[in-house]
């Protein structure tokens, strides 16, 4: 399968990336820190990423394609992201870190209250647009 085997040479690319950059601040202390952003969702983001694409279809009444649900996924605000992302230039002892940026608590497709996201994604509209 091509896009399975696509997906694990960005894995691969990924690793030698934090690999190196751990190995910078290792051998040079080159300041460096890496911060992994899972899901990120909010005001302005894409509409053709996951969370939009589901309200559009919902607000539309239109039928979309959609597995079984299973897949897990930690979700993070854009804010919460922006907050990290302060947080590490601004601390000393964020160099040489690996950060995982996300609620800390995944959860399946299929368990999203997505009557909550809805209002929420309306409400960023009217708020931020």
């Amino acid at each position: 399968n091509v896009s399975h085997e696509i997906k694990e040479i960005i894995t691969t690319c990924n690793h030698a990336k934090s690999f190196h950059n751990f190995m910078l601040y290792k051998n040079y202390k080159f300041p460096t820190t890496i911060l992994r952003l899972f899901q990120v969702y909010g005001p302005g983001q894409d509409r053709n990423r996951f969370l939009p694409q589901v309200i559009k279809g919902c607000i539309e009444n239109r039928k979309f394609p959609v597995s079984k649900g299973e897949q897990v996924r930690d979700f993070c605000h854009v804010d919460d992201v922006v907050r990290a992302i302060f947080l590490a230039l601004t601390s000393s002892k964020s160099n040489g870190e690996i950060f995982n940026i996300g609620l800390g608590k995944p959860i399946k497709i299929k368990d999203l209250n997505f009557e909550n996201i809805i209002l929420f994604y309306l409400l960023s509209i009217f708020l931020f647009h």
